[in-house]
């Protein structure tokens, strides 16, 4: 019998990744965005380009994290709007 999480439905490994990788990573080495990508069973990491850092992290990250793979998204990142009132 497959294991049940207390939630009622069972385990979902793209999503569990995606949550380590964001507590872990987001904010460092330039990554400002975790998605995924269910159809390819690809974690996807959006940082901006410049940190010498990212290349080696992004590495061992798709060590860790196989089967699932791992796709690294250079962009800058998005501008937010504020507003003022």
């Amino acid at each position: 019998m497959p294991f049940v999480e207390p939630s009622g439905s069972p385990p979902d490994l793209i999503t569990d990744l995606k949550t380590l990788i964001k507590r872990r990573y987001l904010g460092m080495f330039g990554i400002h965005a975790i998605g995924c990508r269910r159809a390819t069973n690809t974690i996807r990491i959006y940082a901006t380009p410049g940190d010498e850092r990212l290349d080696p992290t992004v590495e061992a990250l798709r060590v860790e994290i196989a089967p699932v793979h791992l796709e690294l998204i250079l962009e800058a990142e998005p501008r937010v709007q504020v507003s003022s009132s």
